[in-house]
């Protein structure tokens, strides 16, 4: 588990609503080999999935801390919750908006994110 504080911030963006933040990921590798950047603090036991809100910050994020070729890309809402899911079946907790080498914007526990996610998933079927 990340031993962190997560902090709200109400003008901050949310993941719960796709329209509000249409994150950019760093993706390595590719095919079966490919993952996406995470970001790890020192005293955090599981590393968060990396995600950020311009494309210059992910550039930069993947210049800095990447190891490799990188890619940057914009999914969907729908691939976007499919990476989320994955990444929490794999032991992903948390997600970070615009980290850097010591710092994010924001923390987003993912199960509360995915959570989101099923309930408008639901409502929209109704």
């Amino acid at each position: 588990m990340i031993d962190l504080p997560i902090v709200p911030n109400d003008s901050a963006p949310t993941l719960a609503n796709a329209s509000e933040v249409q994150p950019w990921l760093i993706v390595q590798g590719e095919g079966e080999a490919a993952s996406v950047a995470q970001w790890r603090l020192e005293t955090a036991d599981q590393p968060a999935l990396a995600l950020f809100t311009e494309e210059g910050l992910a550039a930069n994020y993947a210049e800095l801390f990447c190891t490799g070729p990188a890619r940057l890309v914009q999914p969907s809402s729908t691939e976007l919750t499919r990476v989320l899911l994955e990444c929490y079946q794999q032991g992903t907790t948390h997600a970070a908006l615009n980290p850097n080498g010591q710092t994010a914007q924001r923390l987003f526990v993912l199960r509360d994110v995915l959570q989101s996610a099923r309930e408008h998933l639901r409502a929209a079927r109704q």
